[in-house]
């Protein structure tokens, strides 16, 4: 964006749903809440329902910053019935009592506004990207901007960042000034002044007079770029001592942290295509593909060749996660792409008019008749928010648990399936389908716009990372081993087929199996 531009609106007329909410658990964000203990009123809740209207019944992810009394996260709670909520409050005493109120689908963490090291790690280890994300803290101006400055980073694209009570005799300049730095990760702003007749926000001390203003950010696609003046030399030498093996590659059971890819600086446009191979041999020759080696694979791969190994020295443990090292290894070390696309080493998606079956099998020796058909730049430029590319879901023998339970522990599905519910309860109605469907979008190969790869991977690895917690590693035999490499292929078909059931176009695509 290039400006924060101003509104003023006088919702006098208007009576929403949120305005009701509000005034059932008072707080004052309602021009119609009253109390005798504070007669504080902002006329907020009527634009709010103006800007939030259309996405309301969503499974949204929704924080706020400073719950107070926790009585407007149970407006939000019966004004978004579909999202997740999370709580952010400086007092220990009122996390604890909005706990006891056992809101569903809701956390609560710490965090001082005052600290942008803490609003990192608050937001950072809430493990989501939030499509809105409200701060009604301390009203200083010094934490707002912090909000702004380190919340940008845990915005999905879309999403809305409100700042709530800033002060009308305040110099909107001072904003637009400290705001300037991040006008590039934004698509447009306002500062909204909001009246009603009913508004009450006279006072002789702060927060408590004339602070009835909103500031409204919406977030673009950019990614937050911070380089180094030293990136590159130490890139070079961390790769160079991972392959000589002068440091310790410590493997990861499960991930230590889901964090948001965009505190990373790497950016391309575009999209990245990538093969995951655990062999030391290169799969294919196409130019728009990058080889990921992973697990013992490693160790030998060609110089500047990436791997699985993450620019702190661990990874996920190949041999359970299988393909998965390699993704969260792009999720998390980047570079972000615009679109991001994945293939394994033995299995690509065919863009030939000549394949229109699930499967095709291609000897190794027709290897170049596999590198004309993975690759088409025209349909792969269509892929964004609104279209993806995955392979056709394959037929199984029999209904989804079955089939699982008849090649694995039955039990470790049902666990998944609990672990995911809990997490993410959008989730639960394609779960339900599963359970009696037979066939399913198989094994994790996509071509996918870098919002989705990054709504995937929060729930696969927050899924699957619950999943290893419970369950004891290793399983005693070389195919159970893989048992959170199979769980993703349940868990992607549940998240893929929710995904379209909210608009995501699925392209559907033959899977080349190379024999």
């Amino acid at each position: 964006m290039e400006r924060i531009n101003k509104l003023v609106i006088d919702s006098t007329a208007a009576l929403s749903d949120l305005c009701e909410f509000a005034t059932e658990f008072p707080t004052d964000k309602s021009p119609y809440h009253f109390s005798a203990a504070n007669n504080h009123r902002h006329a907020y809740t009527a634009v709010y329902d103006f800007l939030f209207a259309q996405r309301r019944f969503e499974p949204l992810i929704v924080g706020e910053i400073g719950i107070l009394d926790n009585n407007s996260m149970n407006a939000w709670r019966a004004y978004f019935p579909n999202a997740r909520l999370f709580g952010f409050e400086f007092s220990p005493d009122r996390i604890d009592s909005a706990k006891r109120q056992r809101l569903p689908a809701a956390q609560y963490a710490q965090i001082d506004v005052s600290s942008r090291e803490s609003i990192f790690d608050a937001l950072n280890a809430a493990s989501v990207t939030f499509d809105v994300l409200i701060d009604d803290s301390t009203h200083l101006f010094d934490h707002q901007i912090n909000v702004v400055g380190v919340g940008l980073n845990f915005l999905r694209p879309g999403g809305v960042l409100v700042v709530e009570d800033v002060f009308r005799n305040w110099d909107e300049s001072r904003y637009r000034d400290a705001l300037r730095p991040y006008y590039q990760y934004f698509s447009s702003g306002y500062l909204v002044e909001t009246n009603h007749d009913y508004a009450s926000s006279e006072g002789n001390m702060e927060p408590y007079y004339n602070n009835d203003k909103l500031l409204v950010l919406f977030r673009n696609t950019s990614a937050v770029r911070r380089e180094h003046p030293s990136r590159d030399l130490n890139r070079t030498l961390l790769s160079r001592a991972l392959t000589e093996g002068k440091i310790e590659v410590t493997e990861l059971a499960a991930p230590l942290v889901v964090s948001p890819p965009c505190r990373y600086e790497d950016g391309v446009a575009g999209a990245r295509g990538y093969v995951v191979t655990h062999l030391n041999c290169k799969p294919i020759e196409r130019p728009e593909f990058t080889t990921v080696y992973c697990g013992s694979a490693a160790a030998g791969r060609p110089t500047g060749a990436i791997s699985d190994i993450l620019r702190d020295g661990t990874r996920l443990i190949n041999r359970r996660w299988s393909e998965l090292s390699a993704m969260y290894r792009i999720w998390q070390d980047g570079p972000r792409s615009d679109v991001v696309g994945f293939n394994h080493y033995r299995r690509y998606l065919s863009f030939s008019l000549d394949h229109d079956e699930p499967m095709v099998t291609i000897a190794r020796d027709d290897i170049r008749v596999v590198e004309n058909a993975c690759y088409d730049s025209e349909v792969i430029s269509r892929v964004g928010q609104n279209y993806c590319i995955v392979a056709k879901p394959q037929r199984l023998g029999g209904r989804v648990p079955d089939t699982y339970a008849s090649w694995h522990i039955g039990s470790d599905y049902e666990l998944m399936r609990r672990l995911a519910v809990e997490r993410y309860p959008h989730l639960a109605a394609e779960f339900d389908q599963q359970l009696v469907r037979d066939d399913m979008y198989a094994c994790n190969l996509f071509f996918l716009c870098w919002a989705d790869f990054d709504d995937l991977c929060k729930v696969w690895f927050s899924v699957l990372g619950d999943f290893c917690s419970e369950v004891k590693w290793p399983r005693g035999d070389l195919y159970q081993n893989r048992d959170v490499a199979f769980l993703s292929e349940g868990l992607f078909d549940v998240w893929v087929r929710t995904k379209q059931k909210a608009g995501l176009e699925l392209d559907e695509r033959t899977t080349i199996l190379i024999q």
